[in-house]
């Protein structure tokens, strides 16, 4: 039987998969697919500390090892990607999305060499999925005002992937500066609910192309 394990690069990452993506493919009918989170330290004692920032080598290691069992590919967002990470400069080259995450993904593929490995980057990182419906962030706080100021900020941008990662406009960046002490963990998940995974694969095409891929796994 076949299985899928989804690389995760923290705890939000790790939670919608579980709370969306998961359940998104149950309906239809696919149920053998689990996450696990990036382990990116370990201590000499062993201990291993999960989350923080993404490099090449941590993510290959870890791919390589998941492989011996199953499908594996990966949820890592292109802004918290180490700026050493292979491929990297390179893909600042271009300036179409796509071609910016299939810079890092064919680096990825290449150096792990199993077509049981499907390498996803998000652009430009988890947050940007939540713009694919700025109504939802009412439920971080219910002024229409902060809606109607983000709905204009995004509005020149073709899909939410769209939404660059400079410090100061990056998804996350954006929803800090209107709802001071977001959490990513809960009103990010929260809000990624409230609007559901049909809405994020309507608006943001290359996330829905990632998740038609795992499904294929399984055909």
């Amino acid at each position: 039987m076949k299985k899928l394990l989804i690389i995760a690069e923290g705890q939000t990452e790790e939670k919608f998969i579980k709370e969306l993506i998961i359940p998104y493919f149950q309906t239809k009918n696919i149920y053998n697919i689990d996450v696990t989170i990036l382990p990116n330290k370990t201590l000499a004692s062993g201990q291993r500390f999960k989350g923080g920032a993404v490099t090449f080598k941590n993510v290959t290691n870890y791919a390589k090892k998941l492989l011996n069992s199953a499908y594996v590919t990966t949820l890592l967002d292109y802004y918290g990607i180490d700026r050493n990470f292979d491929g990297y400069e390179e893909s600042k080259i271009f300036s179409d999305i796509k071609d910016k995450k299939e810079t890092l993904e064919k680096k990825l593929a290449l150096e792990i060499n199993n077509n049981k490995f499907i390498p996803y980057i998000q652009m430009y990182e988890f947050e940007g999925l939540l713009f694919s419906n700025p109504d939802s962030f009412v439920y971080i706080d219910e002024d229409p005002y902060k809606i109607a100021d983000i709905k204009k900020e995004i509005a020149s941008y073709s899909t939410p992937e769209h939404i660059n990662d400079s410090p100061q406009t990056a998804p996350s960046k954006r929803l800090e500066k209107h709802y001071k002490g977001y959490s990513k963990t809960t009103d990010g998940i929260m809000v990624a609910e409230d609007m559901g995974i049909e809405k994020i694969m309507e608006k943001c095409p290359l996330f829905k192309e990632w998740l038609k891929k795992l499904e294929n796994i399984f055909v």
